[in-house]
């Protein structure tokens, strides 16, 4: 291999490096901070595991972050609340939604959904048996989204905002796409060079 052929493949293999590293990061503040009792509600993948049946309370205060960097969140997200008794005066329980960092919007247990518009954030809130769903549409792409319990303290025995799934997909972000793209033409020029 030519010293400019492996610099080509080098330049290759950087532009790959984004699509390889796609694993989401998932980071919460921990069990329940009131210490209600459950292993279905402590436990974060319950959050991402398709049933509805089962979820994770993020707690008095507590948070959810998922990071899918390099990676960016294309619209729509989904985001499933389970919900009993609606309106419940004993467990209201609300979240603020962050996308890198801004606020984009809140939702509560009752179903009501506010955005700040940032972006071309909106929340559709969808009320269902048990749960209440919410569609999330936005702009462009983010890396980060993060939800922050903000429910009042009622009841002794609440545990905050009980999350039953979150959905996100996740695609390269374009100057990514286009690295690639590159390091693949600048393989294909070296290829043909050294064919000739």
């Amino acid at each position: 291999m030519t010293p400019k052929t492996k610099v080509l493949a080098a330049a290759l293999a950087a532009s790959l490096l984004p699509m390889a590293a796609n694993a989401m990061t998932i980071t919460a503040s921990g069990d329940v901070s009131d210490g209600v009792a459950g292993a279905q509600r402590v436990d974060v993948d319950n959050a991402f595991d398709g049933d509805a049946s089962t979820f994770y309370s993020l707690g008095m205060g507590g948070w959810l972050e998922v990071d899918v960097s390099p990676l960016s969140i294309v619209s729509p997200a989904g985001l499933v609340e389970i919900t009993f008794n609606t309106p419940n005066p004993l467990h209201p329980e609300s979240v603020d939604i962050f996308m890198d960092g801004t606020l984009a919007g809140t939702i509560s247990n009752d179903g009501v959904a506010g955005d700040t518009g940032v972006n071309g954030f909106s929340l559709v809130a969808t009320p269902g048996a048990g749960s209440t769903s919410y569609t999330m549409t936005f702009a462009g792409g983010y890396h980060v989204i993060r939800l922050e319990d903000t429910s009042t303290a009622v009841h002794p025995t609440n545990d905050g905002f009980d999350l039953a799934e979150l959905s996100i997909s996740a695609v390269p972000v374009p100057a990514s796409a286009a690295l690639l793209l590159t390091g693949l033409g600048g393989f294909a020029a070296a290829r043909r060079k050294k064919k000739a």
